[in-house]
């Protein structure tokens, strides 16, 4: 078709060329209809009716950041004119955010309508003079690529139509790892993942896989990595492109709704933490507002250890059968108790191996955490009073003295408060005028020392009625939810002490409370609601029993149970949302199985499973018959398994049971069973 300015194409007046692409010629007319400039893209080849119907469907779509497409013709389209250019790396990360956002409500209005872009790339995203992203050329690849046999998907014709059908579609620069492959069955994470790459290239300056030929770029995305981005770049944004640049469809997002929530967030606190420069100091000092945080339990003794993070909606109820408990997904081994952002936005733990342990952060409305700090950087203690940065005590080499740090929840290096050096427990007033630790005093005790805020001086708490317990096992310290007094929870040879003690030191005397707990099991544990009369309490009830949580008052003491179980199923470290309505807390369970293993095939069977404690097991030679010590009784018992289970003595003894066995006697040929009392043999 042969357009010059001034000709018309139905009552499409032609204004100037725009440009020239692979479709073919893209020029700025005016609709003598309707008043208004629009755009026309004439191809060079015909368009196929199922083209026509992709095109209208596309046209159904009424979105802000998508360019719309007001009609159809045999060889053309006529769609929205936009003013604007393809966008390029920009120079600040609110920028970077503000048209990631945009660009993902766009692909979400679209994905939710079943329709997917394929050619996702910076020339097919403009942005306008007012800062407005409009994504062109939506789904119109999905139609051209339709038109190709399946076998043909990446044969190439040197032919320039709508988006190179003939060709693998899409600018190679950006396709996706099953784009490269040549699928043709393509979802919304193939978008997802062009959408991450043009993010990459926003952010760094560069291509993700910039290679010297199409087959070694195609080969990179497929199997290679990208480099990190730069450290300039916030920490979630590069998370969220981590994520988007997955080779496996069903590690990115689920839903690109997800992806536009989870950057809407980053940008929206992103600009917050710009608009305050930098959190209060005090002598020149960072002061801070962390909560307070427990240490973890140890778990189980044997068999499979399972540890989480649960969500409880605390509602009114006489009975647990009424709460809403839910299992959440943490992240590495023996986790922390949570701890809580004043918004209640947010939640902070840490998880890790020893030393190797690091700072996880996790939204409520978000269903994956993100490190926030490396391998060995200590442990979260609290947050600012805005909710911006986390709390930790950790030292900042291998080996070296722990700090107070605070890190930015977008990323960033720590910053180091003051020294703390070895403690057992500390914990920080929620609006920040208040800091508290426990560690070895001068004098060889252990001694609670207290300051105005992070890094005032520290002066030791007295009275101290509580020194004169040397050894403290696990201690637990908390401030009240309005930072007038501190809760001292210990571990004492023989007993357990619960202290609430006045603060600043002076203002009263410190005071013991629930005195009625017993000294089974390790420190109890416990969060406040709201007003600090009432709490959730974690301890040990009985002895046998594991850990549990209860209602407990300051002033009544034991209310009621909210859960129960056998002692290879415990709760602990429970942590109150600020406004009383949800808790976080650890649940461990012990799973103990007796396996039998092949010796040829190395084939493995499990015999028995059982959340009660197993003991050595041992097989009959001529029999199917198995002997273990067990638990599952109520008392320790020798147990039989045949036909069966049978209790060979079911009697509690007065000594423990260990090792049972078989012992065969040819002459007779019946079995004795051997077990182990103290370390002698008895038959």
């Amino acid at each position: 078709m042969d357009l010059q300015p001034g000709t018309h194409l139905g009552p499409y007046e032609i204004l100037s060329r725009l440009g020239t692409g692979g479709m073919g010629e893209v020029w700025k007319a005016r609709d003598t209809r309707l008043e208004r400039t629009v755009a026309i893209k004439v191809s060079k080849e015909k368009f196929s009716e199922r083209f026509n119907r992709e095109a209208r469907s596309v046209a159904a779509l009424n979105h802000q950041n998508i360019c719309q497409i007001y009609d159809v013709g045999p060889d053309h389209l006529v769609m929205e004119y936009v003013e604007g250019s393809p966008i390029t790396p920009v120079d600040s990360p609110r920028k970077l955010l503000d048209i990631a956002v945009q660009m993902s409500e766009g692909l979400a209005a679209a994905h939710a309508a079943g329709i997917v872009h394929r050619d996702l790339k910076p020339d097919n995203i403009l942005i306008t003079r007012d800062g407005r992203i409009k994504i062109l050329d939506f789904g119109l690849a999905k139609a051209a690529h339709e038109e190709i046999a399946p076998e043909e998907a990446t044969r190439t014709i040197d032919r320039a139509a709508l988006t190179d059908p003939g060709t693998t579609v899409g600018t190679i620069a950006y396709m996706s790892p099953e784009q490269a492959r040549g699928q043709t069955n393509l979802t919304a994470q193939s978008d997802q993942f062009s959408f991450g790459l043009v993010l990459y290239e926003l952010a760094g300056g560069k291509r993700a896989f910039q290679r010297g030929s199409a087959v070694e770029t195609m080969t990179a995305i497929i199997r290679e990595d990208p480099e990190p981005l730069p450290g300039t770049v916030p920490a979630p944004l590069r998370w969220i492109v981590e994520r988007l640049l997955a080779k496996e469809p069903a590690e990115r997002y689920d839903s690109t709704r997800d992806l536009y929530r989870e950057l809407r967030q980053v940008r929206d606190r992103l600009s917050e933490s710009v608009s305050a420069s930098a959190i209060p100091t005090v002598n020149g000092k960072p002061r801070s507002t962390p909560r307070p945080i427990a240490k973890l339990l140890a778990a189980g003794v044997a068999g499979a250890v399972l540890a989480g993070i649960a969500v409880w909606a605390l509602r009114p109820a006489t009975s647990t059968g009424r709460y809403k408990f839910t299992p959440m997904e943490v992240s590495g081994p023996d986790t922390t108790a949570a701890v809580w952002s004043p918004d209640g936005k947010a939640f902070a733990y840490a998880a890790g191996v020893p030393n190797q342990r690091r700072i996880f952060l996790r939204y409520r409305n978000s269903s994956t955490a993100t490190p926030l700090t490396t391998p060995g950087r200590g442990q979260p203690y609290g947050w600012s009073s805005d909710s911006k940065r986390v709390f930790g005590i950790g030292p900042s080499t291998p080996g070296g003295v722990n700090e107070l740090f605070s890190v930015p929840v977008f990323g960033g290096e720590p910053e180091t408060i003051m020294p703390v050096g070895p403690f057992r427990a500390a914990t920080t007033a929620p609006d920040g005028k208040g800091f508290a630790i426990l560690r070895l005093a001068e004098d060889g005790k252990n001694a609670l020392f207290t300051a105005a805020a992070p890094g005032f001086p520290l002066k030791r708490y007295a009275p101290a009625p509580f020194e004169s317990a040397d050894v403290f096992n696990s201690p637990i310290l908390r401030f009240s939810p309005d930072g007038r007094w501190l809760t001292l929870l210990l571990d004492v040879p023989g007993e357990k002490q619960a202290w609430r003690l006045p603060f600043p030191a002076g203002k009263g005397a410190p005071e013991q409370f629930l005195k009625t707990l017993r000294a089974y099991g390790g420190t109890p544990q416990i969060s406040w609601f709201p007003g600090g009369r009432t709490g959730v309490l974690a301890w040990t009830a009985g002895e046998g029993e594991g850990d549990h949580l209860w209602i407990a008052g300051l002033r009544s003491g034991m209310r009621r149970p909210i859960t129960s179980g056998p002692a290879s199923s415990a709760e602990s470290l429970p942590s109150i949302s600020p406004d009383g309505k949800t808790l976080l807390f650890i649940q461990t369970r012990a799973d103990y199985m007796i396996l039998s293993a092949s010796l040829t095939d190395a084939s493995v069977e499990r015999l028995i499973s059982s959340s009660l404690p197993l003991g050595m097991p041992d097989q009959a030679t001529r029999q199917e018959k198995l002997v273990y010590e067990s638990d599952r009784g109520g008392s320790p018992a020798i147990w039989m398994r045949a036909e069966g289970w049978t209790a060979l003595w079911s009697a509690k003894p007065p000594f423990p049971l260990a090792l049972p066995g078989f012992s065969w006697r040819r002459r007779y040929r019946r079995a004795r069973i051997v077990w182990c009392i103290k370390g002698s043999v008895r038959i």
